[in-house]
């Protein structure tokens, strides 16, 4: 989209390849920084000793911390509740808000009770993960058992999410709404990685074009669109490869999830809201006590008019809402200061911002664990000039000349280097115009010295960087931010990994337990047989002995003396029977 529709006072403040997973943290502390609060960034101490940054934002009496766009004001409850989705359904429902029909399943539940359940409430259905962001491990719109054998061996066994959800999957536009203190802020259509058809490009060459229209905005110009196995099989659905050419204006969809993450487009959509879907985000929020700012996930069925709220998010996304690729861009950040420090709601802003990126720097290096920033003194919009210079000798002596006058003089603001060579363009502001009046001749007195052939100055209204700073073509930045990026890509994985491990190491130790006991059990069995296997060699014996005092008694002189006398015994006893 064009620059010029998104917020005024931000233009320029954010680089184009924006600041990843901290661009909330920037955006909300650069607010209550401008409205001449303190602000702090801090190292959180882990056992991992991970990067996490947090900040805190005070007026002097008060002071809050946060995590992103999540605030100390939420409480304990309502984040539990929003971070298990299974509870966030089942608290909803008990207020009458519709959410999908749906049941969880935990790590020790049998597959085949999961692939059971889902023919029940009949297909197509949804697999997630219990507690998780940004669509990682869903899998919408799947449509058979097979389909959902495999989803799960998946997002079990290869992802690490063992405790699931399985929901029917409802048919639907999605929308995510932002609110802040029972009041809707904004609202975004997330949708689908997708590509549209030219009539001659292939779809390998449309995706690199859809990745290239992304760069200009700093919410999702590094969130393009990866041709891994989802993308792949999705082009194959649609009957095409890589290489094939669709028709002119048909349109493609990439992936099933709407996730900006996952190379989606934010559509603004706050002023298409139906009253309907209004009062049912409001009654969602309030259903749940102390939830204050959130970003609520609905479906809406356009063709029957009905709705469900899929999940509440206590760490929403507030860039999505302030550069849409299309619509209206909105301030959602003022809420947020305005509801934490509401004595700086009427404040003028301040047209400083400070570098963030300078800021992290000596907590991202371990230089320090904390840093204040230099609280802004005089809450106004303080004069700004631009001049555009051109000239022969415009090199690093010339910019260091200038920046070494600027700090002089107390100004704030950059020299920048342009792509077109012999040119800048230096942007100043002071709080005594004098000082601007004074900077401008310091330049010209600087014509010979430097070979400089034009001077072109004006008013500036936009915003000025605090302190003064030499700013070069960003050619190492933006690699510094690639491989920034391609880290938190690489820790994802490695954390997946890790998991996958445990879960494994997990197995390893039960299976391990289970042949222990076996074994056990065996060695018992085992030894019942030889103990029975003793008697019975001990009973043989005894049979034999027997067997040998029979076969001597039959053989005594005894037994062949008596013998007349057993066989009349034995005709007597027969002849009674007889009578």
């Amino acid at each position: 989209m064009d620059e010029q529709r998104w917020l005024e006072h931000l233009e320029g403040v954010v680089p184009r390849r924006g600041f990843g997973n901290r661009m909330s943290m920037y955006l909300i502390a650069l607010e209550a920084w401008r409205r001449g609060l303190q602000v702090k960034l801090f190292h959180l101490d882990n056992p991992d000793n991970k990067m996490f940054v947090r900040y805190t934002i005070s007026d002097g009496v008060k002071e809050y911390k946060f995590d992103s766009s999540q605030g100390d004001k939420l409480t304990n409850s309502a984040y539990n509740i929003c971070e298990n989705k299974d509870l966030t359904k089942s608290v909803l429902s008990k207020v009458g808000i519709p959410v999908p029909e749906g049941k969880r399943f935990l790590p020790q539940t049998n597959k085949q009770d999961a692939l059971d359940y889902a023919s029940e409430i009949k297909f197509p259905v949804v697999v997630k993960p219990v507690s998780e962001n940004a669509g990682k491990g869903v899998f919408p719109n799947i449509l058979t058992i097979g389909e959902l054998e495999e989803v799960l061996d998946h997002v079990r066994m290869d992802l690490g999410y063992e405790d699931i959800i399985i929901e029917k999957h409802f048919h639907g536009t999605e929308y995510r709404i932002l609110i802040v203190n029972d009041e809707i802020v904004g609202a975004v259509n997330r949708i689908p990685a997708n590509i549209v058809g030219d009539g001659y490009s292939t779809i390998d060459e449309l995706i690199g074009h859809k990745n290239e229209s992304k760069v200009n905005n700093p919410i999702i110009s590094t969130k393009t669109i990866d041709k891994d196995k989802e993308v792949l099989d999705s082009i194959s659905r649609h009957g095409y490869r890589l290489d094939s050419i669709p028709p002119k204006d048909e349109l493609i969809y990439l992936r099933n999830k709407s996730n900006v993450s996952r190379g989606g487009d934010p559509v603004d959509v706050t002023d298409q809201l139906t009253d309907q879907m209004r009062d049912l985000a409001l009654r969602s929020v309030q259903a749940i006590e102390g939830l204050d700012i959130c970003g609520l996930d609905m479906l809406v069925n356009e063709e029957d008019d009905t709705c469900v709220v899929l999940e509440i998010n206590t760490k929403p996304m507030i860039g999505l809402h302030i550069y849409p690729i299309q619509g209206k861009a909105r301030d959602v950040v003022s809420p947020i200061v305005d509801y934490y420090f509401p004595a700086t709601t009427d404040y003028e802003r301040s047209n400083l911002y400070f570098d963030f990126e300078l800021a992290l720097s000596p907590i991202r290096n371990y230089v320090t664990n904390e840093l204040h920033l230099k609280k802004v003194e005089k809450v106004k919009k303080l004069p700004a000039k631009r001049f555009i210079i051109k000239g022969e000798n415009l090199n690093g002596d010339f910019r260091g000349t200038i920046r070494f006058e600027a700090l002089k003089l107390k100004l704030n603001g950059t020299i920048r280097e342009q792509e077109e060579s012999r040119k800048v363009t230096i942007m100043i502001a002071a709080e005594d115009k004098e000082c601007l009046t004074s900077f401008e001749d310091f330049i010209k007195s600087q014509i010979t010295a430097y070979g400089i052939t034009d001077i072109r100055s004006s008013d500036w209204e936009g915003s000025i960087n605090q302190g003064f700073t030499i700013s070069t073509i960003p050619e190492s930045r933006i690699i510094i931010q690639d491989l920034r990026n391609e880290e938190a890509k690489l820790r994802d994985n490695i954390e997946r990994k890790e998991r996958q491990l445990k879960r494994k190491e997990e197995e390893l130790k039960n299976n391990e337990d289970k042949t222990n006991k076996l074994i056990s059990t065996m060695r018992k069995k085992d030894n019942t047989i030889i103990r029975l296997d003793a008697d019975a060699r001990k009973l043989r014996d005894k049979i034999k002995d027997l067997h040998d005092e029979m076969s001597k008694l039959y053989n005594s002189r005894s037994w062949k003396v008596t013998q007349p006398l057993r066989s009349f015994a034995a005709k007597k006893n027969r002849n009674k029977k007889e009578l």
